[in-house]
């Protein structure tokens, strides 16, 4: 199915279900021409007002359609809220949307801060966090060189590349993000280091060798919080009044 057809059935959805709804945008991987053969329809609705946002589920012109209903306030919080989580959930969201209908320009006013939100980055990591991370991972990295069990090492590794992979996005003020996103989030950042470490989990479930996947987390936390103060602005503040 087009990204045409898709925008005449999102049309209609919201036409249909929300008549009274202020503003609507035609959100996720339609939204970016990435459409495949089983793709949702996902929309952002916003409404005048509401007790709380929720989700809710359609089925219409044989596409599954996923709605998130908003007021425009709501909507602020959350935009804000990805920032200090550090995934840009509702930013990439609002920032690849195509606008449906727009009373008073709303639509397009969440878009304009979404990119700037998007541009800025998310908030720094403080010191204490980037130290218990440091911590995590060290009682990770023994965990797993201890561990002869396969779905204990399965649950340590999940862990500790996940771990790996949000201290690496977020000491540069990097968006890191959800399931699939959160490799996307480090291939865009940093190439090189996300193929080093698909590399390393690679060898570790096809040989059982877990040096490359410690060599990459000692590589990654050899630096002292003090190094990457001097490297990001933000967080050099934190240290020297910390």
């Amino acid at each position: 199915m087009q990204q045409i057809e898709c925008i005449e059935i999102a049309r209609a959805t919201v036409a249909e279900t929300f008549p009274e709804s202020v503003g609507s945008m035609l959100v996720g991987s339609i939204a970016r021409g990435e459409t495949k053969p089983h793709s949702d329809i996902d929309l952002i609705v916003l409404e005048k007002s509401l007790r709380k946002p929720f989700r809710e589920t359609f089925f219409g012109g044989g596409k599954q359609i996923e709605v998130f209903v908003h007021t425009f306030e709501t909507l602020i919080h959350a935009l804000h809220q990805d920032v200090l989580i550090r995934k840009a959930c509702h930013i990439s969201m609002c920032c690849d949307a195509l606008v449906l209908h727009d009373e008073g320009e709303t639509c397009r006013a969440l878009k304009k801060i979404a990119k700037q939100l998007h541009k800025r980055g998310p908030c720094p990591l403080s010191l204490d966090e980037m130290a218990l991370i440091r911590h995590e991972v060290v009682n990770l990295m023994e965990d797993l060189q201890d561990s002869t069990d396969s779905f204990e090492q399965f649950v340590i590794v999940d862990n500790l590349v996940e771990r790996c992979m949000e201290y690496h996005s977020c000491i540069f003020r990097h968006w890191n993000g959800f399931g699939r996103w959160k490799i996307r989030e480090l291939r865009a950042f940093n190439p090189i280091a996300a193929e080093t470490l698909l590399n390393a989990v690679e060898t570790f479930f096809a040989a059982g060798d877990s040096k490359p996947l410690l060599q990459f987390a000692k590589w990654l936390f050899a630096k002292d919080p003090q190094y990457i103060a001097a490297k990001v602005p933000e967080i050099g503040s934190l240290a020297k009044t910390g």
